[in-house]
């Protein structure tokens, strides 16, 4: 779980650094703080019955969250796999 807070996050900073690049960006309106508190309260737990990845619906959710946040921000090759 720690390691995939840990991708979540470099995800969310590497999106805002692509962003910053550009010469326009929209930053966000929360503290980052306060985005990765909303992050983990999120219900990803894995089934470890799976196959797929990610095994369950909400941590789906959570990347497609995480994905339109990023575009939100202007980050740039935002997908997910």
């Amino acid at each position: 779980m720690k390691l995939f807070l840990i991708l979540v996050l470099s995800l969310y900073l590497g999106g805002i650094v692509q962003a910053q690049n550009r010469t326009q960006i929209n930053p966000p309106k929360e503290a980052v703080l306060e985005r990765f508190l909303h992050y983990v309260k999120i219900d990803t737990q894995s089934q470890e019955d799976q196959e797929t990845v990610p095994s369950t619906r909400k941590q789906l959710e959570l990347a497609t969250l995480l994905a339109r946040e990023l575009k939100e921000l202007r980050a740039v090759n935002v997908r997910v796999s």
